[in-house]
């Protein structure tokens, strides 16, 4: 039998290979991202941070971290979770400031589209885009069909 560690260590390898395949092995890394960003060196960056106001990474992944430790572990709230979304993004944005190219994906969840610009303004020249989508039903209030949209803001030095 394969152990539940190694089972999730193969699946991270063929989804890496699916994803990023650049003929060079692909990592990951769990840590604080703002320590990790600044140690990291790299031309590009992807952000897709989660969103405050919805379902926090910790607590979906909590049975997951559990599985991997191979025992119960506390479940702790991230700082995404805690503080306001766009003080924590100018932190995590500020560590990044050595890489030249940044492509961030984030929900309306919480944030207008110019307040997220003017957060990666500080830093980068800006190109944005506004994509409506539809969510999953199962994770969508009735009132918020039709409302959400996805951003995708490019920042490339200015």
């Amino acid at each position: 039998a394969v152990s539940p560690p190694s089972a999730i260590r193969e699946l991270v390898r063929l989804t890496n290979r699916c994803i990023v395949d650049n003929g060079r092995p692909c990592e990951a890394h769990r840590g604080d991202v703002v320590e990790f960003l600044r140690s990291v060196k790299a031309d590009l960056v992807y952000f897709d941070p989660p969103y405050s106001g919805t379902t926090s990474y910790e607590q979906a992944y909590h049975p997951l971290d559990c599985v991997l430790a191979g025992a119960m572990v506390p479940l702790e709230k991230s700082r995404f979770s805690k503080d306001s979304n766009l003080k924590f993004l100018a932190e995590v944005f500020e560590a990044a400031v050595h890489i030249p190219l940044w492509v961030i994906s984030y929900c309306n969840a919480d944030v207008e589209l110019s307040e997220l610009c003017d957060v990666v303004a500080r830093h980068r020249a800006v190109e944005a885009r506004q994509i409506k989508f539809v969510h999953r039903p199962s994770n969508t209030l009735e009132d918020d069909k039709g409302k959400r949209f996805e951003f995708v803001v490019v920042g490339r030095p200015k």
